[in-house]
């Protein structure tokens, strides 16, 4: 395994950036998934990081999928799932259940795997320019990552088979619409926008914002009154927390609030 296929950088405010680093294309190769795993083991346990940022390196792609090359091995030798897609799932899965916000910052074409990774992401930016979409149909198969699952829960289940059935790539207004991204921006400045808004949320109550994803993550299969009760759960956890008291004596007291950042736990 190659270190540099992904690569990690503190920043300041405690702002995480992870990078995809086989350029021009960025393909999902079992090497990237790898060192992204151990990277997010990394991340994932680390209170001094509040927010992480996900982009590829160059400006042709994000990530434009599978490689075709390694993926054909496997599908030789018979053992796609037990060798490359159980291991990239749970990869995926892991990037999806950070407790951290996710800005994905789509700098170039993002196709396949590379859109069940950015599907994975909590606040997606996308470059004006590119286009996205999941072509698997075209060689006979499916987005096998996760796609069926996260794709339908941001645009309905008609919108998502609609691109998995027929395998087009729609531009970014398009995903835009849909509601697949938040912003669709010039080239130029997604990636600062991404760090713009990284550094909006490193000011936050820490303990707040995880709270906040988990929960709309969780909540979003159960029933209402189930929800409602896991949601009690959360808040009584945030109320406890020492950001909760500061930011309840600041409104009190009408003061700007100064939240620690550090665990949120209560003390």
């Amino acid at each position: 395994m190659n270190a540099d296929t992904v690569l990690f950088e503190r920043m300041e405010k405690g702002i995480g950036k992870i990078t995809l680093n086989t350029p021009p294309l960025n393909l999902m190769t079992v090497g990237l998934n790898e060192r992204l795993n151990e990277i997010l083991d990394e991340v994932g346990g680390d209170d001094s990081i509040s927010v992480v940022i996900l982009t590829g390196a160059g400006a042709k792609a994000f990530s434009a999928g599978a490689d075709i090359k390694e993926f054909s091995t496997f599908v030789e030798k018979g053992t796609m799932v037990s060798e490359k897609l159980k291991f990239e799932c749970h990869v995926l899965n892991k990037l999806a259940e950070l407790p951290q916000p996710v800005i994905a910052a789509l700098n170039g074409i993002t196709l396949g795997g590379g859109l069940e990774m950015a599907l994975c992401c909590d606040y997606i930016l996308m470059a004006d320019h590119i286009k996205v979409g999941f072509p698997e149909i075209k060689i006979g198969l499916f987005p096998g990552s996760g796609g069926l699952v996260r794709l339908p829960r941001l645009v309905g289940r008609a919108r998502a088979k609609e691109l998995m059935f027929f395998g087009n790539m729609i531009t970014a207004a398009e995903a835009k619409e849909m509601g697949m991204v938040n912003e669709v921006l010039p080239a130029e400045d997604v990636l600062d926008r991404g760090i713009a808004l990284a550094r909006q949320l490193a000011e936050m109550p820490r303990q707040s914002l995880r709270a906040i994803k988990r929960g709309v993550d969780d909540i979003f299969e159960m029933p209402p009154s189930q929800g409602i009760q896991y949601s009690l759960g959360l808040i009584s956890q945030v109320l406890a927390s020492d950001d909760a008291k500061e930011g309840v004596d600041a409104f009190i007291h009408k003061r700007e609030a100064h939240f620690n950042n550090r665990k949120g736990e209560s003390k």
